[in-house]
């Protein structure tokens, strides 16, 4: 009897813990802060990443706001543009994290003009027949000089017009890129649809769509001038884990 009476008061117990959980579960905050961006902003190397924050705000359902306690993560510069992609993250009271990254003006670690200018001169080869040959190959050439804060080297560009260079792996538990072709034609003034070239981007995290507002174009190219340009493409996940990088031959007509 003794034990019986035991046995119940320790499901009665059992079951009001239980209870308890359950409140507290669903009680609980666990929803993330909301970051939001406003106006334009410039940022040079080496400022202080204070001037990053200008524009940006962080709101939460329960903590209000949390703009003060708003942290850039990272600043990756977009090579062989005048951008980078910066990432922030802000932590509710909760310990509910949000992590976001807008596009900024960018200045500061591309290659000099000085040296853009020089690399076809060396790259001529001499005599007066072949001259003009050199001269067509110098401005698909000068598209491809990657900037010195390109991850992919001049080891993994194509060596000949038309040939796509190999694909350079991306970080471990990154997303992946598959494209069903390398190649794309274009007319002069004709948009640079490389969305069309891509089959799949899929992560472990990330939704697809997610993925696609996080593709970057690595390379210079000018759809207004007729030649061939190589331009790398990646993906940058929510985590800031890079995928495969892929070449993409454009060809404009």
């Amino acid at each position: 009897m003794k034990q019986k009476a035991i046995t119940i008061i320790l499901a009665a117990a059992a079951a009001i813990l239980g209870c308890i959980a359950v409140i507290y579960y669903f009680s609980s905050d666990r929803t993330a802060p909301k970051i939001s961006f406003s106006g334009e902003i410039s940022y040079a190397e080496g400022q202080d990443w204070s001037v990053l924050l200008q524009g940006v705000t962080a709101m939460d359902d329960t903590d209000g706001d949390l703009t003060g306690k708003i942290q850039v993560e990272s600043v990756i510069p977009l090579a062989g543009e005048s951008r980078a992609k910066v990432f922030y993250m802000v932590m509710d009271s909760s310990g509910n994290i949000a992590k976001s990254g807008r596009t900024v003006a960018y200045t500061g670690g591309m290659t000099p003009t000085g040296e853009d200018e020089t690399q076809p001169e060396n790259t001529e080869p001499e005599g007066g027949e072949s001259e003009p040959d050199g001269e067509n190959e110098t401005k698909p050439e000068e598209s491809r000089q990657p900037s010195e804060t390109a991850e992919p080297t001049a080891d993994t560009l194509p060596t000949e017009a038309g040939t796509p260079a190999a694909a350079v792996p991306g970080d471990p538990g990154g997303p992946v890129l598959k494209l069903k072709g390398h190649e794309l034609t274009i007319p002069a003034g004709g948009k640079f649809s490389y969305q069309n070239l891509i089959v799949s981007i899929t992560d472990d995290k990330d939704t697809e769509e997610y993925l696609y507002s996080q593709i970057i174009l690595d390379g210079k190219y000018d759809t207004d001038q007729a030649g061939t340009y190589s331009v790398r493409i990646y993906v940058v996940d929510s985590d800031h884990n890079r995928s495969n990088t892929e070449t993409i031959q454009l060809h404009v007509q």
